[in-house]
């Protein structure tokens, strides 16, 4: 037992180093692990702030068109009331009974609002830049315009796999549903 007790004595210096040596090895190897952490942390918050922005930019661009959609929507309606009032005007007869020219009137509402019934609205999807406009809902229709990204178009009427939707102002046409998203 004496003589373990000697050896560990003699070898005590070097026992020590090997210590202080792996003690520093794990100290060292745990602060390049809490940089990696603090670096990919870094990096995270980076991204996910960008994403913010682009998302908060993206929202703002479709606040926009919804606004500019909406003015265009009010001066349509302003246009169809002026031609409701045109009509009216242009059909003025002596009231000779009352309850027919009520009648007339509300016919005449009713298929100028028929005409203005919105059921929805879309834009097309992400992934395409434009897409082709079609006289009736079928592939083989003559094809009457395009529409584009960025921009928002009301759906007037639908079909299965296709919306009839104005195009361009005062002309409608029918897009596949698969193009688009209803927003």
């Amino acid at each position: 037992m004496n003589d373990f007790l000697k050896k560990i004595i003699e070898k005590t210096p070097q026992i020590i180093l090997v210590i202080i040596i792996l003690v520093i090895y794990f100290v060292f190897k745990q602060n390049l692990l809490l940089k990696e952490i603090q670096s990919n942390l870094k990096d995270n918050w980076s991204f996910f702030r960008e994403q913010q922005l682009k998302e908060k930019e993206e929202l703002k661009n479709q606040l926009a068109l919804l606004r500019e959609e909406l003015i265009r929507y009010k001066a349509q309606q302003e246009g169809r009331d002026q031609m409701l009032s045109s009509i009216l005007a242009q059909n003025q007869k002596p009231i000779n009974n009352q309850e027919n020219y009520l009648k007339e009137i509300d016919q005449l509402t009713s298929t100028l609002s028929a005409n203005i019934d919105i059921k929805g609205i879309v834009k097309l999807k992400k992934n395409w830049q434009q897409a082709e406009v079609y006289e009736t809902n079928r592939a083989s229709a003559k094809i009457l315009g395009k529409i584009v990204q960025g921009k928002l178009y009301f759906v007037y009427d639908k079909a299965p796999n296709w919306y009839k939707i104005e195009y361009e102002n005062g002309q409608w046409g029918w897009v596949q549903t698969s193009l688009v998203e209803e927003l």
